[in-house]
């Protein structure tokens, strides 16, 4: 089994994509910058087995760590979130190792074809503030309506070739943790020319039309080794049943799970992997 980098208290993730190499012997060393913090983000789709897994997941992570009014209105848009913050609870070690094996087995899965949103993980580096994209669903033709529940009132838009997207940022604090900010988004409708002001000069850049929900950002201050989970509310409504369900190539309609990791820092020396009963 592949193992992403790994610290007490923490999950095996597999895959690794984009700005990082697999490690070796598990342990690796990535050049970075001083104000720049690794974040570890995996999406698991969960079949009918997971979903029944992640419910005795619940009451072993803490959901207090976010403020009541946030939580009630994320809940609200059919979104839930919790962090964990200790050792990772076995039945989610489950669920992480049983989604690996399905993509070492399923040859529909190994070709990224298993469902218009596949399970994977990515290691982003990320500078303080700085926006990174990630991508929930890819974008599709057509229109989505999605509603969105503001202070108790419920709203809904149209929106034409859109695409999910969460508006991540991360804001080391120079001892290991980092504050992390999350915000859904969506782009939608044809690329226009925009003008981009930055460090004193204006350039021009294509770009679509994108609305954001920023009374849904969630804002957790995490340490490294400290899991931040988000997932769709039951039964499944709003923002919720958009950006964390998912269509099979059979047609069955999985829940998504997302998960989000502070990674080990230049103060780290050795990492090492543990599961919490």
């Amino acid at each position: 089994m592949i193992s992403l980098l790994a610290v007490s208290g923490c999950a095996r993730w597999s895959n690794l994509e984009e700005t990082t190499k697999k490690p070796t012997h598990g342990i690796t060393t990535i050049p970075m910058a001083d104000d720049v913090i690794p974040v570890e983000i995996i999406f698991l789709r969960m079949g009918s087995q997971q979903l029944l897994e992640l419910q005795s997941v619940w009451p072993r992570v803490n959901e207090q760590t976010l403020p009541i009014d946030l939580r009630k209105r994320l809940d609200q848009n059919g979104i839930r979130a919790a962090t964990v913050d200790s050792v990772i609870p076995l039945p989610l070690q489950s669920m992480i190792d049983s989604v690996e094996k399905r993509l070492q087995d399923d040859p529909l899965e190994q070709a990224g074809i298993g469902a218009d949103v596949r399970s994977h993980s990515r290691l982003l580096q990320c500078r303080n503030g700085q926006r990174k994209e990630i991508a929930v669903r890819p974008a599709r033709t057509g229109s989505m309506v999605l509603l969105h529940n503001e202070g108790g009132a419920a709203k809904g838009r149209s929106y034409e070739d859109p695409q999910l997207l969460l508006d991540f940022r991360a804001y080391p604090k120079g001892d290991g943790s980092a504050t992390i900010h999350i915000t859904p988004e969506i782009q939608h409708g044809q690329l226009k020319q925009k003008i981009i002001g930055q460090e004193f000069a204006l350039r021009r850049e294509m770009k679509r039309d994108a609305d954001t929900w920023p009374d849904l950002s969630i804002e957790q201050t995490m340490i490294p080794g400290q899991i931040l989970m988000v997932t769709a509310s039951t039964p499944a409504r709003g923002l919720g049943e958009h950006y964390f369900h998912t269509e099979t190539a059979s047609g069955d309609v999985e829940q998504l799970l997302f998960l989000v990791r502070i990674g080990p820092s230049k103060l780290d020396s050795a990492f090492a992997t543990k599961s919490g009963k």
